[in-house]
């Protein structure tokens, strides 16, 4: 549902691959596919980019390995551990820079970094004080950003001292805030999320206009849109959601309008969170896979179709242990085990990656043998709306990815020509990087548009 239909208007496929900026050691983030509204950060004259190129940063900005990538449909940022750097769409305030201008550029996000001074110049007098009263105090820890998501139009941040701020469009809670007789539609700066004052969080996950937070002590909360069951697995008819608020023609009923703990997932140890445009995935810690949420692609992997399917442990082939999970629009996708990637949901626009063939959506989670047979072992896999991407295991393939699903756009990096801008039904290697002597540390995607992070590869 998120495809464009316009053709390239501007085709740039000259790559900047000698470029200093960002890069002293060697680190560097490439992004190709659609960039319409500034999600590639390669500046405004380029709107669609279909072979991997650098984003340039400030020269003095370096970035790492540890360094995160979060997108969401027409933003994204680059996650340090004590700041970030935000590009794209910024109509609803999701880039939190105090206005609502659009960036083509990567731009640090000024008001992030006072609010962590502040929280160290408050953890300090309270280190004093407990000082005063105990001879031997705890080293001072210095605060930083632990977890990142990006909804559709919205982010949310938590940091390693139990703050959680989000942004951006609000219309449907989706940001966790609501002032009882109205909603701010739209946050356009980083605002503390009430309900999770205090609360240490574990993982974030972002739909499309809903959130799902899990904290350490295995609390979740849930708030936004519900009306097929994203944030709980229930039929709004029968959840309570609260009164007033509303917008985009969602009904009151149909809104978690006070953000809540969803108390029928305590006790589960969380590992890892993802959500598509109206289902999740729970990935727990020893290995088991849940889900909830909009099932008529039976992208929730119960076996069948339904509107709204409740939370459900899903059976993995084999009794194998999942290892890692992503979910696109209607479709979802896990590393088991077996190092293998499975799939499951809907068929359309070759997501599946099992052939033209495949007509029928899948209900189950069914090895992706087309990429298994391709390049064995899979150890990443970062679904878009449409598109996915996949990195192996074969160190001797460590600046490969694959790539299938809808690919017009330029968003699997194949090139600009007519048979290379198409639906690509099974998966495809990409050697851009590996022709260029990097290796790639990570992958993230978008709707329509994929980030690398990438380092000089200095194998011999």
């Amino acid at each position: 549902m998120f495809k464009l239909s316009f053709k390239s208007l501007i085709k740039n496929t000259n790559q900047n691959l000698s470029s200093s900026s960002s890069s002293s050691n060697g680190i560097k983030l490439f992004s190709f596919g659609s960039g319409w509204s500034g999600q590639l950060g390669l500046g405004d004259k380029v709107f669609e980019q279909f072979k991997p190129k650098q984003i340039e940063f400030d020269k003095d900005i370096i970035l790492t390995e540890n360094d995160k990538i979060k997108t969401g449909s027409y933003h994204a940022l680059l996650v340090k551990d004590n700041g970030i750097h935000v590009w794209g769409e910024n109509k609803f305030g999701q880039l939190g820079l105090g206005n609502f201008i659009n960036h083509f550029k990567p731009i640090e996000n000024k008001l992030i970094l006072p609010l962590l001074q502040q929280q160290q110049q408050q953890q300090q007098q309270q280190q004093q004080q407990q000082q005063q009263q105990q001879q031997q105090g705890k080293e001072e820890e210095e605060i930083k950003i632990e977890n990142v998501e990006c909804g559709s139009f919205h982010t949310i941040i938590s940091t390693n001292n139990n703050k959680t701020y989000s942004f951006g469009w609000n219309s449907r809670i989706q940001c966790g805030h609501n002032l009882k007789d109205s909603v701010v539609e739209n946050i356009n700066q980083p605002k503390e999320i009430e309900i999770l004052k205090g609360k240490k969080v574990n993982t974030i996950s972002c739909g499309f206009d809903f959130s799902i937070v899990s904290t350490v002590d295995n609390g979740v909360y849930i708030f936004g849109m519900n009306d097929c069951g994203q944030c709980n697995g229930i039929l709004p008819s029968s959840v309570n959601s609260g009164g007033g608020g509303g917008g985009g023609g969602g009904g009151k009923n149909k809104i978690i309008i006070e953000p809540m703990e969803n108390k029928s997932l305590n006790n589960i140890q969380i590992k890892k969170l993802s959500s598509g445009w109206g289902h999740t995935l729970l990935l727990t810690l020893d290995g088991e896979l849940l889900s909830w949420g909009s099932n008529q692609h039976g992208q929730c992997g119960t076996g069948i179709k339904s509107k709204v399917s409740p939370i459900t442990k899903i059976k993995i082939p084999n009794n194998l242990k999942v290892l890692d999970i992503s979910c696109g629009s209607c479709v979802s996708a896990a590393i088991l085990s077996d190092n293998n990637v499975y799939i499951w949901g809907s068929s359309g626009d070759g997501k599946l990656g099992l052939g033209s063939n495949q007509k029928d959506d899948l209900l189950i989670p069914t090895l992706l043998n087309t990429l298994t047979n391709y390049c064995g072992s899979t150890r990443h896999i970062s679904f878009g709306s449409d598109h996915c991407v996949s990195l192996p295991i074969n160190e001797n393939e460590n600046g490969v990815f694959y790539g299938w699903g809808f690919g017009q756009h330029g968003c699997l990096g194949f090139g600009d020509s007519i048979d290379q801008l198409k639906v690509y039904s099974t998966p495809e290697k990409n050697e851009f990087f590996q022709k260029n002597n990097f290796k790639i540390l990570n992958m993230k995607s978008s709707i329509d548009t994929t980030f690398s992070l990438v380092s000089i590869n200095k194998k011999i």
